[in-house]
């Protein structure tokens, strides 16, 4: 037997040809006649017939819609009906529902339309009924409902031919659809009367997957004037306009009368949601007006009927103010009184509600997105749409319409945002939406940001972690529903972070209790790791988690700390000290604890003491406990009691001291006969004391008790301190090959330095070694006669410059404080000077911060010397680094002071100008900076100086004096040539005595911006205080070059944007130029970790920010980041 092949049959053959010829010359059935049935016509005119098949549902005029029927296409249509009737018998049953209805039903619409074109006869739907060639229930109905409903007779007549030109059956559900909705059906016919059938037989043709809800809402939508004219993208901007042309008006500044946009309406995108859904497949389609149902409800469209209602009377208002204006001028106020009076009023009728606003907008993208879901994008919307309370379908809408724009532009996060929202879904159709949870996106969905709502601060963590969005749910439920708690809207945020951090759902749950009850905060899973490592009860995990939230430098120490967790004992003085912020002695055991970890070195231990206890007999046995901890902890034991607890339990042999005492002076005699009163009272009292046994309250017993375990405590973070001291001066010996290395340098702050040279990558830590235990005698530098020094120093006498001032001390410069107290500038040689560079000022130098390993490069490199100044008792005044570029010119670069008003600043130009002159070079504010020994270096810019020519009696203050702002640039080349001033143009461009002569900036930029780099164009931007001609340069560069610019040279160490300007002058110009790029800039200049603009800690990023935001029309937004209490955020490292 051979098997059977998989061929098709002559059945499926023929239906395949028969929808071929339906699709070639029957493609315009079903469909109705567009010209009237009565209209005289001329025998040979074709027919104007509109198809149900082939009309486009994104079609605009009925004509691009409609088929021209002629003679060549009755006939054509003939030949293939009776082809179908003769010669595919068997496949006309697959195609149409009953085969002999069918071509009864066809043959007599061809006759009828053969009488219209061949012998001009017209016809009317009532021939159709009266000819019996529908069934009689149907006409019967049909009639019916004719005689009900007089408007729907255009509506019925296409009606009647679409059932009589059908395929199907005649249907007698669609009557009775249209005798349901023909009220909704009347209006829509009104809408436009050259089409008046169009919209319901589209709507008819769907009515299986078209709610009466949904039916009625686009009823509404296409025929309430108020909805269907609103302007959905801002639907008050023509109010606005108005407003602020009537504010013109009552400034007596020149006005107009502003034209209504051609912006997309409502109605117009309602229709375009609703063509696309009809345009899908069947499936798709139900599940896209499923979706409609959702976004479009009843009471939202109410909603924006009632804003729109305001804004048109609104609208009106000012019209009629303007028309008034235009008239009559004189009516125009004129007092100054009158005029705010006026404006007072406009301001208060043309204030509209942000949410209505916000929501038709959040609507209409809803709506626009609609085509770009797949359908499991699709079913998943309805899942959480379907689950959402309707009453908050504004914001369900807005919701949506967030979440989406994020989707688009996080595509990494697609797959993740579909798996949080399938689970959240689940968990609102089994509970409801939770009130807090309600509360909590209410609070984020109009924040520009909304990096801080659940499910958007979710994305992130999901990233690489299974089944986290269950646990995230599981816990949600317990916590939101079981409990319930009325959570905060950050606390909620931080959701994600409880879900990740433990599996342990109990004890999350009661945490969350536990800080619900406290102010809202949000936490992040790594201060959250940190609190239940060291925490042992939930009272100690809260307090070290808030304290932890609260400072970001103690989480850094915390996370030192972790290895201390092996010992219990350590591990909850940790925990205690940290929830307290007493850091002073943990920042040294950190220190120490670090090195040993990173050299692999296991932790001292600590031993028990083990000595006689009968020293603890004369205190009260509820102190045992205590005492027997504190007697495991030191040979000290008895001491240390005694200092805390003699006071209150004096030993017999103290009493008895205090009593010889008072008796040799009473014996002795006292003059005063009061103070001998006093002290026999005084003695009688100790004597009674002596014979009975101490005692003290409970209250009093448990602090006693409390001391004793403060103290002993006390005593084992300083023996851990010690022994991690020793075994660390150990370690590195060892490491190092070390003969000695003095503990002092494991004491604050040269431990952190210690430690941070110990972390640094190779061959950075040879050099930081190198130069820490070389100099440990001399401290002075010592890489003078290193192969790179040698050759860099030769270049330089080559090329005249005289080494031996930068070399030397001999360079000194002197100054006064604000308080007028003296002070020296001059190099330092000493190694603690040179790596303490950020320390001092808390720059990104520090030993904690990220540009560390520049200090080592500064201090054995040849060509980097530092400037300090101090005062005479050692005081630092200020530091500022120098360097020799490859030309032999210096550069200088930020000046860091503690205070302004010392002069600092100022004292360095004098310091460079002395050294240049000594030196016979120049100062220079660009040129390479070679690494000499250090294989790395981080550049940040020098500093914007003066140079010899750009001197107080230099060759530019000469041209100055002697030529105007227009003929200062000729002077200046025909002085200095083109070549030479191409590379100093930003040099030039930002010198005190040209900044301010906008004539000259112009010339400048007009002889020599094209060549200048895209650094230098902002550079000179942000620093000239020309607006015309900072704005010039603006407008050349792109906002991704700006953007790169402020992120790669941003700093939040010191707020300065190294070798451009400081943050709070980059972000005035940018805001004056363009408040948009302004806040693109602002954001990209903070780090990575800060998720949005409320939980900012940099306090000129913060007030850029606010201005942005008013200047932008978003106030509720400025208000937040200038409202907020300063401890509500993060500590900041204050800015030199």
């Amino acid at each position: 037997m051979q098997p059977l092949e998989n061929k098709r049959t002559k059945t499926q053959t023929g239906v395949a040809r028969a929808r071929l010829l339906f699709k070639r010359d029957l493609a315009w059935l079903p469909g109705y006649p567009l010209d009237a049935a009565n209209d005289a016509s001329e025998a040979g005119n074709a027919f104007r017939w509109q198809s149900n098949l082939t009309a486009s549902a994104t079609n605009s005029s009925a004509n691009s819609s409609a088929v021209s029927i002629d003679g060549e296409q009755l006939r054509r249509a003939q030949m293939t009906i009776s082809k179908l009737r003769h010669r595919f018998p068997r496949a006309l049953p697959k195609v149409v529902d009953d085969v002999d209805d069918w071509l009864s039903r066809t043959d007599f619409l061809l006759g009828l339309l053969k009488g219209w074109v061949h012998h001009g006869e017209t016809f009317s739907s009532d021939d159709v009924l009266r000819s019996g060639i529908l069934p009689t229930r149907w006409t019967d109905e049909l009639v019916r409902i004719g005689s009900s409903y007089p408007r729907l007779d255009g509506l019925l007549n296409a009606v009647t031919f679409l059932t009589l030109s059908d395929r199907q059956n005649c249907a007698i559900d669609a009557l009775e659809w249209i005798d349901r909705h023909a009220t909704e059906l009347a209006l829509l016919c009104e809408i436009d009367p050259e089409r008046s059938c169009e919209l319901p037989i589209r709507m008819l043709s769907v009515r299986e997957t078209l709610s009466s809800d949904l039916m009625k809402v686009f009823t509404r939508c296409f025929t309430d004037p108020l909805v269907a004219e609103c302007r959905w993208k801002r639907s008050d901007a023509r109010l606005r306009e108005l407003r602020d042309e009537v504010i013109k008006a009552t400034k007596q500044n020149e006005f107009i009368f502003p034209e209504p946009k051609p912006d997309e309406t409502l109605a117009q995108l309602v229709m375009k949601a609703f063509d696309q859904a009809c345009l899908a497949r069947p499936k798709q389609q139900r599940d896209c007006f499923r979706l409609l149902e959702h976004i479009l409800t009843a009471e939202l469209i109410e909603d924006i009927a009632q804003a729109q209602r305001q804004i048109t009377t609104s609208e009106e208002e000012m019209c009629k103010l303007l028309r008034r204006f235009t008239a009559s001028p004189d009516m125009l106020p004129q007092t100054k009184a009158n005029q705010r009076e006026l404006r007072k009023q406009v301001a208060e009728s043309t204030k509209i509600a942000a949410v209505p606003i916000s929501t038709v907008a959040a609507m209409g993208t809803c709506l626009g997105m609609l085509s770009k879901f797949t359908p499991p994008e699709t079913r998943l919307w309805i899942d959480f749409l379907a689950g959402f309370p309707r009453e908050h379908a504004g914001l369900s809408a807005r919701l949506l319409a967030k979440w989406w724009s994020l989707w688009q532009y996080r595509f990494d996060h697609q797959k993740d945002f579909m798996r949080v929202i399938k689970v959240l879904s689940g968990l609102m159709r089994r509970r409801g939406v939770a009130p807090s949870i309600l509360a909590h996106w209410y609070r984020y969905v109009d924040e520009k940001n909304v990096y801080c709502e659940l499910v958007v601060n979710s994305l992130d963590e999901l990233s690489g972690s299974r089944d986290l969005e269950k646990r995230l749910v599981r816990l949600l439920e317990k916590v939101v529903y079981d409990l319930p708690l009325n959570l905060g809207n950050e606390l909620l945020s931080s959701m994600i972070c409880f879900a990740k951090t433990s599996d342990d759902d109990p004890l999350s749950c009661s945490l969350i209790e536990h800080l619900a009850k406290k102010s809202d905060r949000e936490y992040d899973e790594t201060d959250l790791r940190l609190a239940y490592h060291f925490g042992d009860s939930l009272d100690l995990i809260s307090e070290i988690l808030i304290a932890l939230q609260s400072d970001y430098e103690l989480t850094e120490l915390a996370t030192q700390l972790k290895p201390l967790a092996v010992d219990r004992d350590l591990k909850l003085i940790v925990a205690k000290r940290l929830a307290g912020k007493d850091v002073r002695l943990l920042s040294r055991i950190a220190a120490t604890t670090t090195i040993l970890c990173d050299m692999q070195h296991p932790l001292p231990k600590r031993n028990a003491c083990r000595q006689v206890t009968n020293w603890r007999d004369r205190y009260p046995t509820e102190l045992n406990a205590a005492l027997d901890r504190l007697g495991q902890v030191t040979l000290d034991a008895s001491k240390i009691a005694e200092s805390v607890l003699g006071k209150w339990f004096p030993s017999s042999e103290k009493l008895q001291h205090q009593i010889d005492a008072l008796e040799s002076k009473l014996a002795a005699g006292v003059p005063n006969p009061s103070d001998k009163a006093r002290m026999q009272g005084r003695l009688a009292n100790l004597r009674a004391r002596q014979t009975q046994a101490p005692s003290v309250s409970p209250a009093r017993c448990n602090k006693l008790v409390e001391k004793l375990q403060q103290r002993t405590d006390l005593e084992i973070l300083q023996q851990y301190a010690k022994a991690s001291r020793a075994q660390a001066v150990t370690a590195m010996q060892q490491r190092f090959n070390l003969n000695s290395l003095a503990e002092d340098w494991l004491q604050p702050p040269l431990d952190r330095v210690v430690r941070e040279i110990n972390r640094l990558s190779s061959p950075m830590q040879e050099l930081g070694v190198r130069l820490l235990f070389e100099t440990l005698e001399r401290t002075t530098r010592n890489f003078d006669l290193e192969p790179g020094n040698v050759a860099f120093r030769k270049r330089m006498e080559t090329a005249g410059v005289l080494m031996q001032p930068w070399l030397s001390d001999q360079v000194k410069q002197t100054a006064t404080t604000a308080d007028g107290s003296d002070y020296e500038l001059a190099f330092t040689r000493d190694v603690i000077d040179f790596l303490l560079m950020g320390f001092h000022f808390d720059t990104c130098l520090s030993p904690d911060s990220f540009n560390f390993f520049s200090t080592v490069a500064n201090a054995v490199d040849l060509n980097k010397r530092v400037v300090y100044a101090k005062t005479q008792a050692g005081k630092v005044i200020g530091r500022c680094l120098f360097a020799l570029n490859d030309a032999g010119e210096i550069l200088t670069y930020h000046r860091y002071s503690h205070d302004p008003k010392d002069g600092f600043a100022g004292a360095v130009d004098q310091f460079a100008q002395q050294l240049a002159s000594q030196m016979q070079t120049s100062i220079a504010t660009t040129g390479k900076v070679s690494k000499l020994v250090a294989k790395q270096w981080y550049d940040d810019g020098p500093w914007q100086t003066e140079s010899n020519w750009l001197g107080d009696d230099g060759l530019l203050a000469k041209l100055v004096k002697e030529f105007p702002s227009e003929e200062l640039l000729p002077a200046l080349l025909d002085a200095k040539g083109r070549d030479f001033l191409k590379p100093r143009v930003a040099e030039l461009a930002m010198d005190v005595r040209v900044r301010r002569q906008p004539k000259f900036l112009i010339a400048l930029l007009d002889e020599l911006e094209g060549e200048m780099s895209v650094r230098q164009k902002f550079t000179v931007a942000v620093n000239i205080d020309c607006g015309i001609a900072s704005h010039r340069l603006l407008s050349q560069l792109r906002w991704s070059d700006i953007v790169g610019l402020v992120n790669r040279h941003q700093c939040n160490e010191c707020d300065v944007f190294h070798g451009i300007a400081e943050y709070q002058k980059v972000f005035a110009v940018l805001t004056e130029y363009h408040p948009s790029l302004a806040l693109r800039a602002i954001r990209a200049s903070r780090p990575s970790s800060i998720k949005n603009d409320a939980s900012d800690p940099n306090r000129t990023r913060r007030d850029a920010l606010a201005k942005v935001h008013r200047m932008l029309g978003r106030e509720h937004l400025a208000n937040k980041l200038t409202n907020c209490p300063e401890n509500k955020f993060r500590v900041t490292r204050n800015r030199s």
